[in-house]
């Protein structure tokens, strides 16, 4: 589980990095990625929202129980 969570964390970092370095180098981040009717974006832009989406939904699903659970016992 720690492990799964450093995963999330280290692509949120990851991709605030990745975005960060374009920014400081180039002035702008350059989006390349198109989907129509939603939005244009990036690479990094996908691995901070699925990292922070699915720290939330570990948030919310697994630590939440664990917690409940710890509860119960006591």
């Amino acid at each position: 589980v720690i492990l799964v969570s450093s995963y999330l964390f280290a692509s949120i970092i990851g991709g605030s990095i990745g975005n960060g370095w374009e920014r400081f180098f180039y002035g702008e981040v350059t989006d390349f990625l198109l989907v129509p009717g939603f939005s244009v974006f990036n690479i990094a832009d996908i691995a901070i929202n699925i990292g922070v989406i699915l720290v939330l939904g570990y948030y919310l699903f697994v630590h939440i129980r664990s917690s409940r659970a710890h509860t119960k016992k006591t």
